[in-house]
């Protein structure tokens, strides 16, 4: 039975408090870093790549804004339409998992952006099933089918480990009863209530892309909410605070959800919109409207840059600057170069055309 009130909310903070106290909390000051420009170079991350270029041609083109993930055997690529699996030995095009459509092997959308969608522990992919909160599970390996049964409404999800998750569920109304949920053995065992609400008057809301979003980290998983400063660890046990942003008069704030002028009028705003994390460091991009920053925070020193260039400098061999698009479990920087955003020179390095698709580049230390 899900668990309910703010005792929960209570019980569970406390929780994450207590398993964390001896953890100094890694303070990212944002508003200073976007500022100040910097390098690093790929050398100091990984120390070998490993290029893959994906076929191209009509029957496995990748539409725009994928998202892509790594196994021992494939490339898995994720568009708004289909989900296309990829030789990881030589980029050729393998199958489709699934597809969209009404039917017993159909789902509704793929599962991108907020969501981590492939669970390594077990080599399966999630899809948005066509019933509300219906999430279907495909094994790359035997081909079999699953179904997690999600609460609240459009949520954001990401695996906990073999067979247990974690949604976060929209509060576009600033209503919902909770705002995260957790699940083990296909039961939903928890729940923490909503603590962001407000009133809207006027019936005038704003909508972000990546308003919640997740991602995983040396096994464990991680949530960033974008009126929230603070990237949380969650487990079974909770929400246990990770990182705290330091934005200033950027940050975008819980009074902009119902009054939308505060943030459209207001051009120093950012919004954090994914992370990706190493011993090291971590690695986060901020956008507001159409400009997109790339920023570094480094572990050791607790200092952070924006980036000079597109991405971390390739010392390597020199081909094209990279930017980490995923960090695996077992250790593996998965880079994807768009060949629409390089130069040709930097085409002709690669061996591939600006209508080709995708370019994806392992990196291991």
């Amino acid at each position: 039975m899900i668990k309910k009130g703010c005792f929960l909310l209570a019980s569970l903070l406390l929780c994450g408090c207590i398993s964390h106290r001896a953890d100094k909390l890694a303070e990212i000051d944002v508003a200073n870093d976007l500022y100040h420009k910097g390098t690093v170079p790929l050398s100091s991350v990984v120390n070998s790549l490993e290029y893959i270029k994906l076929q191209t041609d009509s029957s496995c083109l990748i539409g725009r804004s994928p998202e892509f993930y790594v196994t021992a055997d494939y490339v898995v690529a994720i568009d708004n339409q289909r989900c296309l699996l990829f030789s990881r030995k030589n980029g050729r095009f393998v199958r489709e998992v699934l597809h969209k459509g009404q039917d017993d092997t159909g789902y509704k959308s793929t599962l991108r952006q907020g969501n981590v969608a492939l669970i390594e522990e077990t080599g399966e992919l999630m899809f948005q099933g066509w019933q509300p909160g219906l999430i279907s599970i495909h094994s790359l390996e035997s081909g079999q089918l699953r179904s997690l049964q999600l609460h609240g409404e459009v949520p954001s999800i990401a695996p906990l480990g073999k067979d247990a998750f974690v949604s976060a569920e929209s509060n576009m109304m600033g209503n919902a009863p909770y705002s995260m949920y957790f699940y083990e053995a296909g039961q939903a065992v928890d729940s923490i209530a909503n603590s962001q609400t407000f009133d809207n008057l006027e019936g005038n809301l704003l909508f972000l892309t990546n308003d919640d979003f997740f991602y995983r980290y040396a096994g464990g998983t991680y949530y960033k909410n974008a009126t929230n400063d603070t990237i949380c660890q969650v487990d079974l046990r909770g929400k246990h605070p990770h990182a705290v942003f330091r934005m200033g008069d950027k940050a975008i704030t819980l009074e902009m959800r119902h009054k939308v002028e505060l943030y459209t009028n207001n051009d120093e705003l950012c919004q954090i919109v994914k992370i990706m994390e190493d011993d090291q460091n971590i690695y986060y991009q901020t956008r507001h409207h159409r400009d997109t920053q790339r920023l570094v925070f480094k572990k050791a020193d607790g200092k952070g840059f924006c980036l000079e260039k597109a991405g971390l400098t390739n010392d390597i061999d020199g081909k094209v600057d990279l930017w980490p698009h995923r960090i695996s479990l077992d250790g593996e920087y998965l880079f994807a170069i768009d060949p629409t955003t390089i130069s040709e020179d930097e085409l002709a390095k690669l061996g591939t055309g600006e209508e080709d698709n995708p370019v994806i580049v392992i990196g291991r230390k």
